[in-house]
């Protein structure tokens, strides 16, 4: 774009050094501001286009992985927008991160309160069966050697 701006400079200089009449360089003047308004333009909407799908893409990369790829905030296309996009984002992977940890530790609690249900359903067990030898000793007058056996087998080991 530069080349166009010096040929165009360069043409109104000829034109200027011809003795052109006023209006002559003044609507030479006009035309080419005109040319360089719509090319401005364009290029405004190319910027703006751009700096949208710069938003777009980063609002879809929203993994540590992926967010390593974003655009550098010098770049053209960085604009505030981007930048809230890229916060926004990062919060949703901080937020993911602490979830994935909550679940991973409620699993870990929940596979723990299930095996403490297991040893104090069998605690719960053994302790109906010691209850259930007393109540036979009383009640019968059980010998001393009769009630080591049971309680050898009720804990599975010599006394």
């Amino acid at each position: 774009m530069s080349e166009d701006i010096e040929a165009a400079v360069k043409h109104l200089l000829e034109i200027i050094a011809l003795n052109a009449p006023a209006q002559v360089v003044k609507n030479e003047v006009e035309l080419m501001l005109a040319k360089y308004a719509d090319v401005r333009v364009a290029e405004l909407e190319e910027l703006r286009v751009m700096q949208l799908v710069a938003c777009s893409t980063a609002s879809m990369q929203n993994t540590e992985r992926s967010a390593k790829d974003r655009i550098a905030l010098d770049n053209p296309y960085s604009s505030t927008a981007y930048i809230d996009v890229c916060r926004a984002i990062d919060r949703e992977i901080a937020l993911k991160s602490r979830l994935s940890s909550s679940e991973s530790d409620f699993a870990a609690l929940t596979e723990r309160f299930n095996a403490m249900g297991e040893l104090w359903k069998k605690d719960k067990e053994r302790l109906t069966e010691a209850r259930a030898l007393i109540c036979h000793i009383w009640a019968t007058g059980a010998e001393i050697t009769d009630v080591i056996r049971r309680a050898e087998k009720w804990l599975g080991e010599k006394v």
